[in-house]
């Protein structure tokens, strides 16, 4: 875990593993929602990819993104683990 991010990260787990899965969009809106630090998305699209606990699911076009063609964003859920919650942070 990037030691700038670890609180992050064991929130966006916690609420990920209760929500199923979410996108990028998703996990960033709550990511800044009532934390007094936020996190940039290039930060967040790195945390998402590099570490062993988010897995990328599939990628899903957002509707009215101002784009002509929709805008593709990444679909995120905790990586499933025989090891427990704590031993994965």
């Amino acid at each position: 875990i990037m030691p700038k991010y670890k609180k992050m990260t064991i929130r966006i787990v916690k609420w990920l593993d209760e929500k199923g899965e979410a996108s990028t969009h998703e996990i960033y809106a709550f990511a800044n929602k009532g934390s007094g630090h936020g996190i940039v998305m290039t930060a967040l699209t790195n945390l998402l990819a590099k570490n062993k606990n988010f897995e990328k699911v599939g990628v899903d076009k957002l509707k009215n993104a101002g784009d002509f063609g929709g805008r593709e964003v990444c679909m995120w859920k905790v990586r499933d683990s025989k090891v427990g919650q704590n031993d994965r942070l």
